[in-house]
């Protein structure tokens, strides 16, 4: 039981740091793209929210099945990437 809970936290840990990151990234990206800075930390906010919040008392099966269609983490990497595009 004890291995199960500290492998749940290590990965909360690791998905928390993750969006630190992506985070970070993204206030880089958009410097001067102020619509573009809105529509990402909207999508990070969901991501938070849905994502980390809501699942944590989901079974992981349950949640990689059912995945949105409007996915805030693939909305941050299709407009990062039109930055690099463009």
């Amino acid at each position: 039981m004890y291995q199960q809970q500290e492998s749940v936290f290590n990965s909360l840990f690791g998905e928390v740091t993750e969006a630190k990151s992506l985070l970070e990234q993204v206030a880089l990206v958009c410097q001067g793209r102020e619509e573009m800075y809105r529509v990402c930390l909207g999508a990070i906010h969901r991501y938070v929210e849905q994502d980390l919040k809501a699942g944590l008392g989901k079974d992981p099966a349950q949640i990689l099945s059912a995945r949105p269609m409007d996915d805030p983490l693939e909305i941050i990497l299709y407009l990062t990437r039109l930055v690099y595009v463009i």
